[in-house]
């Protein structure tokens, strides 16, 4: 912003009208975020019940490797569903929205590779992916 840019003075009814316009702002997003549902739930009931769902998960199989899988399989669908609406902006035509669409895939991938690289008891995902990257060293692929 350039020095032309600022005002010298802004009168008392004008700033009264910036900030009735900005309660209103404030009041419509509010009213926007109360009336947001998840799978026909409020987003606090949807947390609620995706956590206790995690817990039940978390209670029959007490094991590290359970929070891993967990963790992978949600990037993966959030990978997926990234790649899936990049493609169809593209196909849209907006290639600028459909690239950042992508690109955020691409950064879900590097959280999965980072996952797969931290060494858990009894870690059997990381295991395979050690000798397949051996494998490929090895034998020159």
């Amino acid at each position: 912003m350039t020095a032309s840019n600022i005002p010298d003075g802004i009168s008392f009814s004008d700033l009264q009208a910036l900030a009735a316009t900005a309660r209103d702002e404030e009041q419509k997003q509010k009213e926007s975020t109360d009336e947001m549902t998840i799978c026909d739930m409020s987003p606090k009931d949807f947390d609620t019940a995706v956590k206790a769902a995690l817990a039940e998960i978390n209670d029959n199989f007490s094991h590290p490797m359970t929070a891993k899988l967990q963790a992978l399989e949600a990037i993966a669908q959030l990978m997926h569903w990234h790649t899936d609406k990049g493609q169809r902006e593209f196909a849209d035509g907006d290639i600028e929205c459909g690239t950042a669409w992508l690109r955020d895939a691409g950064k879900l991938q590097t959280c999965m590779s980072t996952l797969v690289e931290v060494m858990l008891p009894d870690d059997y995902i990381h295991q395979h992916e050690m000798n397949a990257q051996c494998r490929r060293f090895t034998q020159g692929e």
